[in-house]
């Protein structure tokens, strides 16, 4: 009962190299305090996580607001592209029309004056063709 290897004495497994050392043969646990110490150094990891898995959410939800706000900033700007777009294909059309009112124009012009425009003629052509003959 009296010997230290038998019994749950935690000195028998100390080195004599040092506290911090242990004598693997001779081991028989870990002391309350040192198993505190490793509860609480589970306890920091586990916040540590908790922390980093935080930061992380908040950085998503960072970048999601960013990504939507570039989303709607692209979106105004394909909007404004296809104004612009809509009021240069209706100037088009309507220079178009234009152009084709004008050519209709020169066209009716030139189906009138086929033969050219005789004007009232003096002299000795004014009396060409009306002879009574």
């Amino acid at each position: 009962m009296e010997n230290p290897i038998l019994t749950e004495d935690m000195n028998a497994s100390r080195s004599m190299l040092g506290p911090h050392r242990i004598r693997p043969g001779h081991f028989k646990g870990f002391s309350h305090e040192e198993r505190m110490k490793f509860y609480q150094e589970n306890e920091q990891v586990i916040q540590e996580k908790a922390r980093i898995k935080e930061a992380i959410a908040a950085q998503d939800r960072e970048w999601a607001l960013e990504q939507a706000r570039v989303q709607a900033m692209v979106e105004r700007a394909e909007a404004e592209e296809q104004m612009k777009m809509k009021a240069l294909k209706e100037e088009q059309i309507a220079e178009l029309a234009q152009q084709r009112r004008e050519e209709l124009k020169k066209k009716e012009i030139s189906r009138k004056e086929r033969f050219g425009q005789i004007e009232q003629a003096q002299g000795y052509y004014s009396g060409f063709g009306k002879s009574g003959r």
